[in-house]
């Protein structure tokens, strides 16, 4: 199991004390079984140099010669190496741009096989990142890019001027989360920010990838942009001449309400005059916001008119923006008036008319499925057979030797209001 370029076998036959002897032959190291890197832990600055040697051994410990190793190293950004000529070593240069205690890993590989050693880049006091610091940051607009200049320093407050980075820049609303690697000048790293939600109070935070080392701004606001929209609280299904409320909200292009709003709005609707000819009407019908509003102000409408997908629009015709509600229904009102038709009629003995009735509410919107019942003033007139939506009634006129006149009355159930018609049943 050693390799040497001299050995024989003797072979003795130990009663007879004979023995005879082989001649010399070599015997040389099996295949590759492991390799071994030296040191196996070093530590220097950034900016230092650490030689490392690389050698293979066979299953039994006998070293290989003439290898030719790869080399690498994890992770990538701790620093460089530079490999000899014959693979057999390399120098590993650690980053000057580190400045927080890095672990690593060289690596020496022969196909399948490979050997490793840990090296530690340790920054001395000086150059060993403590925090972030940023430039003061005054009050913001929702979606406008600002400038911002974070910088790393020690525990002592001295400018890191080595750092690169990178470090992950987030702020406190959830609009910025961005991992910065490029653009350090001097430890400092100067950059747009885009904040597109608004709050009064702001923070933004650095925190280094390596280390896990962080930095926070100063709190400022960040006010909502410029007018977008509006937006209307949801309103349910209405009845017609019941008076409802409603928020009316100014936003801009980012979602946010925008609290400094002072414009003019203007409420129209789908819905028409009713057919009785009741105008709908909104309280205030228009509305100069105010600072006491805070972009939000509650209005109330009455609607006259009963329809499908009715909606609200407000409106401020200065600024061109507008906002819609959601589709809702306005029904009919309680029933207040019925008609019959015809109006008037004259029947023969013994003939039959026919007669229909609808019913409305105070507005003139017709009640769809109002359910009647029906009867006349005198049973001289004639007998009803009613149809089976109780919508017309079928009038069979008495056998009378002389004119009867008499009503035909048709009332919504359970209620107390009807109409009725004039019927005359003639010999």
């Amino acid at each position: 199991t050693e390799t040497t370029s001299a050995d024989h076998l003797q072979f003795t036959d130990t009663s007879a004390g004979r023995s005879g002897t082989s001649n010399t032959f070599s015997v040389f190291a099996g295949p590759l079984a492991y390799i071994l890197v030296s040191p196996s832990d070093a530590s220097l600055p950034p900016g230092g140099t650490s030689h490392f040697a690389a050698t293979g051994f066979d299953r039994f410990g006998n070293e290989l010669s003439g290898l030719t190793f790869a080399w690498s190293q994890a992770p990538l950004n701790t620093g460089t190496l530079a490999v000899s000529q014959s693979t057999a070593s390399a120098n590993f240069t650690a980053s000057s741009a580190i400045t927080s205690k890095t672990n690593g890993t060289i690596t020496a590989t022969v196909g399948s096989i490979h050997g490793s050693s840990q090296v530690h880049v340790v920054p001395g006091a000086s150059q060993l990142l403590d925090h972030f610091t940023f430039s003061t940051i005054p009050a913001q607009v929702a979606g406008v890019p600002f400038s911002v200049t974070v910088t790393a320093v020690n525990s002592t407050g001295g400018v890191i001027s080595s750092y690169g980075g990178p470090f992950r820049l987030t702020d406190s609303t959830g609009s910025v989360n961005a991992t910065v690697t490029t653009g350090f000048s001097g430890g400092s790293w100067t950059g747009t920010v885009n904040i597109t939600k608004s709050s009064s109070a702001v923070t933004l935070t650095a925190k280094d990838m390596a280390s896990g080392r962080t930095g926070m701004s100063n709190s400022f606001e960040v006010k909502a942009g410029a007018l977008d929209h509006f937006a209307i609280s949801k309103i349910a299904n209405q009845t017609a001449g019941m008076q409802f409320s409603f928020n009316v909200t100014a936003i801009d292009p980012f979602g946010n309400k925008k609290t400094d709003y002072a414009g003019k709005v203007m409420l129209t609707t789908t819905d028409g005059p009713s057919p009785a000819g009741n105008a709908s009407s909104f309280s205030p019908g228009q509305y100069n916001f105010t600072a006491s509003d805070a972009g939000q102000h509650s209005f109330a409408a009455t609607l006259y008119k009963a329809a499908n997908g009715v909606t609200i629009t407000a409106t401020d015709s200065a600024a061109g923006r507008h906002g819609t509600s959601n589709s809702f229904n306005v029904s009919s009102a309680a029933v207040a008036k019925v008609n019959v038709s015809p109006q008037s009629v004259s029947v023969a003995s013994g003939n039959t008319a026919i007669f229909s009735a609808k019913a409305f509410d105070g507005f003139g919107n017709q009640i769809n499925g109002a359910k009647f019942s029906w009867s006349v003033n005198s049973t001289s007139v004639g007998a009803l057979v009613p149809s089976s939506d109780t919508a017309s009634v079928t009038l069979t006129a008495s056998i009378v030797s002389s004119a009867v006149a008499g009503k035909v009355i048709a009332t919504v159930l359970s209620t107390s209001v009807s109409g009725s018609a004039q019927v005359t049943v003639t010999p």
